[in-house]
Formats: C-alpha cells, sequence, structure tokens
C-alpha cells in the first residue's frame, strides 16, 4: 500500500523513472533477504552433517499471535482503501493543526484563561 502511495506521488510529481527505480530495487533486495533468512530458518540442520534440529513443541500464545497477524495482514488486504483513507485522514490533521489548536484552547482569542 505504501509503495504504490509512493508510486502515484512520483508519477504525479513528473518523477517516475528514479522513483519506480528506487521503489523496485528495494523491493528486490527485500525479497532476497527475506529468501535467505527464510532458507536460514526452515531449513536449518544440526552442526553434524545430516543431523535435523529439534523443532519446540507449539506453544498456544505463539500460534495464537502468529494466527492475529495473519488476521490482521487479511484485514488489511480486503478493507485497504479505508486503511489508506484513514492514513491519509490523519495525515491531514498532523499537517494541519489549527483544528486541534483550536479544540485545545477553545477560541481563537486564546481560550477561557
Amino acid at each position: 500500500m505504501a509503495k504504490l502511495a509512493i508510486l502515484d506521488a512520483a508519477v504525479q510529481a513528473g518523477r517516475t523513472a528514479w522513483s519506480f527505480a528506487a521503489v523496485l530495487a528495494a523491493t528486490l533486495l527485500s525479497i532476497v533477504a527475506l529468501a535467505r533468512a527464510g532458507t536460514i530458518v526452515f531449513w536449518k540442520v544440526g552442526p553434524d552433517r545430516g543431523e535435523t534440529v529439534e523443532l519446540p513443541a507449539w506453544r498456544p500464545t505463539a500460534v495464537a499471535g502468529v494466527g492475529l497477524l495473519l488476521a490482521g495482514l487479511v484485514g488489511l488486504a480486503l478493507y485497504a482503501g479505508a486503511a489508506f483513507d484513514f492514513a491519509s485522514a490523519a495525515a491531514r490533521q498532523l499537517l494541519d493543526p489549527g483544528e486541534y489548536v483550536l479544540a485545545v484552547l477553545g477560541t481563537a482569542g486564546g481560550g477561557d484563561r
């Protein structure tokens, strides 16, 4: 979602070539790093060649945590538009603190002090 927002902003600004190249290169490096980490984690062998490693027993809290993360991933995939709209609204509020200052201080003249 963030990469698409970056690429969309790059297209609107007219700087597509460098932006697309940087995003695609970062994505490729991320995929390579995750693939290497995955092979180390999932196909690790013991200290002696051919010896397998004992896996620890599954803990319910670990399974629940992974399940919660997967549910969040599915939720973000299904409601990406709503999540992007929420993030955009939060960014607009952070960049324009006028309404926040008005809510905290009261009137524009400095509040009821």
